[in-house]
């Protein structure tokens, strides 16, 4: 399986595909419940930024409707559920430990870190998924036709 490996806020990390059912289910997940925010998000995106590539400085001056990606957010989104899909989007990527790969636990590497947290969960998304998102928020609409996001490491 195809394997990346990047080093966000100081940390290093090891990306692993998924099993392809395993990621269609994550998916179909995402798309229940993200769909319309992230239609929402790249709108601001595209808005801000017009055809350039998304970066995390990008999402941070964007002009965004932020009541419109809340209001989304709350429509579909359990705040129980979201740890456990933290964990499920994770599966499969390594943090390095004193010198040796191992799973992460978010209790201890991102402990007071949600920023680290979001990066991470970011990279893996887009790792996992960056041939589909642009369609997928698209079909909300929230990406104009015909601009496709090219994803970019983040600055650690």
């Amino acid at each position: 399986m195809r394997q990346e490996r990047k080093v966000i806020s100081g940390k290093e990390f090891a990306f692993q595909k998924y099993p392809v059912e395993d990621g269609l289910v994550l998916l179909f997940k995402l798309q229940q419940k993200f769909a319309k925010p992230a239609g929402i998000l790249l709108q601001g995106l595209f808005k801000s930024q017009g055809n350039e590539t998304v970066n995390l400085q990008s999402i941070l001056t964007m002009d965004l409707n932020v009541e419109a990606l809340f209001e989304s957010l709350t429509e579909k989104v359990d705040p129980r559920e979201v740890p456990a899909l933290a964990r499920e989007i994770l599966s499969g990527t390594m943090i390095k430990d004193n010198g040796v790969m191992r799973s992460i636990e978010l209790d201890i590497d991102f402990a007071g870190d949600y920023l680290g947290l979001f990066k991470v969960l970011g990279q893996v998304l887009s790792f996992q998924f960056s041939s589909f998102l642009p369609a997928l928020a698209g079909r909300q609409g929230g990406v104009p036709a015909g601009n496709r996001i090219q994803a970019q490491p983040l600055a650690s």
